[in-house]
Parts: structure tokens; sequence; C-alpha cells
């Protein structure tokens, strides 16, 4: 059983779970101490999801003209983004997750999910709370706007 916990959380394990990203990128120094290339790690990430959301924006927009008019500028979706780095610190797309399973693999999946659901829900009652309207960063703007890097 403890060699089975272990193995949990270790890198290359069968069964590896979710991480904090300060872990990762803590394991990830360690592994390329000398490689410049990690600080560009993020960017490349935020990237590659944007370039997916925008080849998406279309099936998105669809998706939203089907529901009744006063919800369309009152929703969101949350995208599981599967992204696998490799020895170049290069990010795939694995997968998007249009109903990503949360909580699944123990008590730090748990804290991350919690931690990412709150933020979500700190930007969704933000955004509810800004007024509507041509120019304004609330519920009313160009449905574009989210897309940007």
């Amino acid at each position: 059983a403890k060699n089975a916990k272990a193995a949990t959380n270790r890198p290359g394990s069968a069964n590896c779970g979710n991480w904090r990203l300060s872990k990762l990128l803590s394991w990830l120094q360690g592994q390329f101490q000398s490689c410049s290339d990690l600080e560009d790690l993020w960017p490349r990430i935020r990237r590659l999801v944007v370039d997916v959301l925008q080849a998406a924006r279309p099936q998105i927009a669809a998706a939203v003209a089907e529901l009744p008019s006063d919800a369309q500028r009152r929703c969101f979706e949350l995208f599981g983004f599967d992204v696998l780095v490799d020895e170049s610190l290069r990010p795939w797309l694995c997968e998007v997750n249009s109903l990503p399973s949360l909580g699944i693999g123990g008590l730090e999946d748990l804290e991350v999910d919690r931690d990412m659901l709150s933020s979500l829900f700190a930007i969704v009652f933000e955004a509810a709370r800004k007024p509507e309207g041509p120019g304004r960063d609330g519920p009313g703007r160009d449905s574009g706007h989210c897309f940007e890097p």
C-alpha cells in the first residue's frame, strides 16, 4: 500500500494524477536546470489552448446560438485540456474534454480542482457584476474577446 500510494504521485507512473502547477514547475526545474525554455513553457501551453479555442469558435458559437437569447450572455463552459510535455519542453495537445472529470485522483486532485473551481467562479461572478454594453469587459462584451491570448 505504501508503494502504491507513492507511485500515484510520481512522474512516469501509470496513475500520476494532477499536480499543482507549482509542483510541476519545481519538478521540471530539477530536471532541466540549464534549460531556458522552461520559462516559455506556460506561454506555449496558453498559446496552444487559445489556438484550439479559436479553431473551435464556430462550433462554440453555434452551441451558444441554440440557447435562449437571455441565456446566451450568461453562460460559460469548463473545458479540460490534457497537455503532454515532451523532453524538449514542447507541449502537445492530447485531448480536450467538454465534461472534465473532477476530484478522481485523490486528495491532491480534490485540492487542485477546488482551487480551480474557486478561481473559475471568481471570474464568472466578477464578469456578472460588470455592466453590459459595448466597450465593456462584462457579459455583454464581444464573444471573441475570451479567446484572445
